[in-house]
């Protein structure tokens, strides 16, 4: 069975949520969020460290061992690291809840399933919510991680390995965001090609079984009576004007009589003249000019 688009997103959103829970997972449990080391210049024993949402190590003389109590340094961690490590926590609760949403999605499309379980339109707007509610959160978790780092001017503080697996812990929910977005706008649009009545009274398009775009478009030509008047058969075709006038002028009166007009609708059509000839008129039963030089017109003929 060929993995087709539609299905594809939801297993790359699948696993860009699992490496994003891997990578956060990693970042809240490692001591590696910022090293920092006391200024000897200003007159500060030797001093070097690390510290992580949670705890902190240092390690000084006289014997030089890492020590993860926080009685045993001067340095303060910033106040702000806890509010960071609890956004974390929520940060993964969010992202375990984008997993079954996508393993749902995804079976659906699998099994041709729309509405197993949620319903797709639902389902997609979730997804999205929650996705964008997660990038908004990991960026969160690393701004308080850094607010008061730099407070203390006895100490020098640089990034950990741990603080850029947070940056990468938001890159890669920013793609887990567009991966949903672009599942969402794929889903609208095959939701709306699929509910076009091509019959109904608000239809977006039109069936013409007979349409051709291929052929080319009939040219217009000018027929040229010598002022005879020819008149159109139902087609729409014209007469021969020779064949015209020669047949008996019975059948214009008898249809004419029989739309109860005395005078032919086409005696007061104008006349065009063109290289010395007048163009073809066309008759039409059902037309009635209502200009005023046609009402004096019939004035006149029809005293």
């Amino acid at each position: 069975m060929s993995m087709s688009c539609p299905s594809l997103c939801p297993v790359c959103g699948l696993f860009l949520v699992l490496l994003t829970f891997l990578l956060q997972l990693v970042a809240l449990t490692t001591k590696w969020w910022a090293t920092f080391s006391a200024r000897v210049d200003l007159g500060k024993p030797k001093e070097d460290g690390h510290y992580g949402l949670w705890t902190i190590c240092s390690t000084k003389g006289p014997h030089w061992t890492e020590d993860c109590d926080p009685l045993d340094t001067f340095f303060q961690v910033p106040s702000y690291m806890q509010v960071s490590g609890i956004l974390g926590i929520i940060h993964l609760l969010m992202l375990l809840t984008l997993l079954p949403l996508i393993s749902l999605r995804a079976i659906q499309i699998v099994r041709n399933e729309p509405s197993l379980g949620v319903k797709p339109r639902t389902l997609c707007i979730v997804k999205v919510s929650v996705a964008f509610l997660s990038v908004i959160i990991a960026i969160l978790v690393a701004i308080f991680a850094t607010v008061g780092e730099n407070l203390q001017s006895e100490y020098s503080v640089t990034k950990g390995w741990s603080f850029w697996i947070q940056i990468s812990v938001i890159g890669a929910d920013i793609l887990v965001t567009m991966v949903c977005v672009i599942e969402n706008f794929r889903f609208w649009q095959q939701h709306i090609q699929q509910h076009i009545d091509p019959e109904g009274k608000r239809a977006e398009t039109y069936g013409n079984p007979t349409f051709d775009a291929d052929s080319p478009e009939p040219t217009r030509r000018r027929h040229s009576s010598n002022g005879v008047i020819s008149y159109t058969e139902s087609s729409g075709y014209p007469y021969n004007p020779n064949i015209a006038a020669n047949d008996s002028p019975h059948k214009s009166h008898g249809s004419a009589k029989k739309s109860g007009n005395k005078v032919e609708k086409t005696a007061f059509h104008s006349k065009k003249k063109e290289n010395n000839s007048r163009t073809l008129t066309y008759e039409n039963e059902s037309y009635q000019e209502h200009s005023p030089s046609a009402r004096r017109y019939h004035r006149k003929y029809n005293q």
